[in-house]
């Protein structure tokens, strides 16, 4: 319900933490299918944490905070750009990548 409700009043920025922490498998895997089907469809922005690694993969940006401090800071790499590694820097990226009209998960 609460999901419903955060998306219904068609946010820029949606702020998501540990959405998944109390739920079983199964409905957390569901629970981040519908946020990341809802994020793609309303466009919005979503910031989500996680512990979750299988959770993490499914970004299209991953930053790793270690003791309070960015450690690590990956884009996943587009289809726009053949032969990339799964992980390339954000800045490596190119200029005409989008990721609504790429297709990349």
């Amino acid at each position: 319900m609460a999901l419903a409700r955060a998306f219904s009043i068609r946010p820029k920025i949606l702020f998501a933490d540990e959405p998944t922490g109390n739920l079983d498998a199964r409905t957390g895997r569901t629970i981040i299918d519908l946020i990341l089907e809802l994020n793609e469809a309303e466009g919005t922005t979503l910031v989500l944490v996680t512990h979750d690694p299988d959770i993490a993969s499914r970004a299209r940006r991953t930053i790793l905070l270690s003791d309070g401090r960015i450690a690590e800071d990956r884009a996943a790499a587009s289809c726009c750009s053949p032969g990339r590694s799964r992980w390339a820097s954000p800045r490596s990226l190119p200029s005409t990548h989008s990721p609504r009209t790429c297709g990349n998960p």
